[in-house]
C-alpha cells in the first residue's frame, strides 16, 4: 500500500513538475533545485487533499475543490495556488504561467511583492529578498525577534543533521512532529514568533527522541 501511495503521489508531483518546466525556466544547483523540492512539497498537500486521486483520473474540479480544503497561512496560500493551476493547466492542456506573488511585509505591513529584476521588494520600508528558481520568496520581512528564531531554527536542524540523517530526513522528521505540512516547515517564511516558536519546539521533540534512540 504504502508503494503504492509513493508512485501516485510521484506521478502527481510529475503532472504539475512537467508543466512547470514547459515554461523553460532555468535550473538551479543542488539536489533540491534539481528535484523541484518546493514544486514537490506543494503537490504532495494537494494530491491529498484530493483524496490521493491519481494523476490519470483526477479532474480540475477535484484540484479547485481540494483546494479550498487545504488550511494555509497566508505565507503559503499563493504558492499552492500556483501549484494547483499548473495542475489544471496540464489537465486541461492549457498554457503554464510563471509566479507572480505579492505578501504582507512583517515589518511594516506593506506590500512584499516580485519585481521585474526576480528579486523581492517592500514599497512600504523598502526590504528586499531573494526569489528562488520559481520565483517564490525565499524569505519574508520579519521582525527582529523572528530572525533570530529563524536562525535558531536553522541550528537545531543541523543538531538533528549530526545524528545521522540527511537534511531532507531532518525536515520530514520536524512536520511530522508539528504536524505541519512539509511545506510549511520553512523557516524563512515564519513571520510570527508564534510560527517560529513552533517550528522550534518540534526540532529540540526530535533531538530529543534521537538522543533516546542512541542511549
Amino acid at each position: 500500500m504504502k508503494n503504492v501511495y509513493t508512485r501516485e503521489k510521484r506521478s502527481f508531483a510529475k503532472l504539475v513538475i512537467e508543466q512547470y518546466q514547459t515554461l523553460g525556466r532555468p535550473v538551479g544547483r543542488g539536489r533540491f533545485c534539481e528535484e523541484y523540492r518546493r514544486l514537490r512539497d506543494y503537490s504532495e498537500v494537494l494530491f491529498l487533499a484530493t483524496g490521493m486521486k491519481r494523476a490519470s483520473i483526477v479532474t480540475p474540479a477535484d484540484i479547485y475543490l481540494a483546494v479550498t480544503t487545504i488550511k494555509l497561512t497566508p505565507e503559503h496560500r499563493q504558492q499552492m495556488l500556483y501549484v494547483a493551476e499548473l495542475a489544471v493547466s496540464a489537465l486541461t492542456g492549457g498554457s503554464a504561467t510563471s509566479f507572480v506573488g505579492s505578501f504582507t511585509c512583517g515589518v511594516c505591513g506593506g506590500e512584499y511583492s516580485l519585481t521585474s529584476t526576480g528579486s523581492y521588494h517592500c514599497n512600504g520600508c523598502h526590504a528586499q529578498g531573494r526569489s528562488d528558481q520559481h520565483d517564490f520568496p525565499v524569505s519574508l520581512p520579519a521582525s527582529a525577534s523572528v530572525r533570530y528564531g529563524r536562525k535558531v531554527f536553522h541550528e537545531l536542524v543541523r543538531e538533528i543533521r549530526s545524528h545521522g540523517v540527511t537534511e531532507e530526513e531532518a525536515y520530514i522528521l520536524v512536520a511530522f512532529e508539528s504536524r505541519m505540512p512539509l511545506p510549511i516547515v520553512h523557516a524563512g517564511l515564519c513571520t510570527s514568533e508564534t510560527q517560529i516558536a513552533a517550528l522550534n519546539k518540534a526540532c529540540n521533540r526530535v533531538i530529543n527522541q534521537l538522543m533516546l534512540e542512541r542511549a
